[in-house]
C-alpha cells in the first residue's frame, strides 16, 4: 500500500463541493465535524486537552483514511482539513459554558446539518462522475506526486501530525514547553524537506 496525495487542484479556493488546493466547501463540513466531536468531548465529560488531541489524532488518521482510499487532495487540503475540524472542536471546547446547558439539542443539530451537508457534497461528487466517465484516466493523468514532490508531503503531512496532537497535552503541563516542541518539530520538518530538495 502506498501513502501518497493525489492531483493538484485548479483553484486555491473553491466555493463549491469539488476539489480546491487549500480550501472547498468540504472543509465547511470538516469544521462541523470538529464541533460535533468537541460536543461529544463536553458530552463524556473527558478532559479538554486530551480530548482536543484524540480529536486532532482521529483528524488525521481521517486525513490518512481519504489518502489510502484514494480521495484526490492536495498535501495543503488535507491539512487544512485537520485544522478546520480543529477550529470547529476549539470554538467548543473554549465557549463550553455556552454549549453545556443545551448540549444535547446542539449536537442534534449540527449532526442533522453535517448529514445534511454531507447528502449535498455527496450527490455533488456523483454528478460530477457521471459527467466524467474519463475521470479514472484524468486521475491517472493529473497525479504529480512521486520522488521529492510525494516525500515532501509525506514528511510534511506527518511531520505536522507529530507536532500538533501532543500540544493540547503539553500545553497543560507548561504553555512554553508546548511551544518548543510545536516550533521543534516544524523546523526539522522544513530542516528535513530542505535536505531532500536541495
Amino acid at each position: 500500500m502506498e501513502f501518497k496525495f493525489e492531483r493538484k487542484a485548479h483553484h486555491d479556493v473553491l466555493f463549491k463541493f469539488g476539489h480546491g488546493r487549500y480550501l472547498d466547501a468540504w472543509s465547511f463540513l470538516h469544521i462541523i465535524s470538529g464541533f460535533i466531536l468537541g460536543l461529544f468531548v463536553l458530552l463524556f465529560d473527558f478532559d479538554r486537552l486530551i480530548g482536543f488531541s484524540v480529536i486532532l489524532l482521529l483528524l488525521f488518521f481521517y486525513e490518512m483514511f481519504e489518502v489510502f482510499t484514494n480521495i484526490a487532495e492536495d498535501v495543503e487540503n488535507s491539512l487544512l482539513d485537520v485544522f478546520c475540524g480543529g477550529l470547529g472542536a476549539m470554538l467548543v471546547l473554549i465557549f463550553s459554558p455556552f454549549f453545556l446547558p443545551i448540549l444535547i439539542q446542539t449536537l442534534i443539530v449540527f449532526l442533522l446539518i453535517a448529514f445534511f451537508v454531507l447528502f449535498i457534497g455527496w450527490r455533488s461528487y456523483l454528478s460530477r462522475r457521471l459527467v466524467k466517465k474519463d475521470s479514472v484516466q484524468n486521475l491517472k493523468n493529473n497525479v504529480s506526486c512521486y520522488g521529492l514532490t510525494a516525500r515532501r508531503n509525506i514528511i510534511l503531512f506527518f511531520g505536522l501530525a507529530i507536532a500538533s496532537i501532543p500540544s493540547p497535552i503539553l500545553f497543560a503541563f507548561d504553555f512554553k514547553l508546548a511551544i518548543a516542541w510545536f516550533v521543534f518539530i516544524c523546523f526539522f520538518i522544513a530542516f528535513i524537506i530542505h535536505r531532500r530538495v536541495v
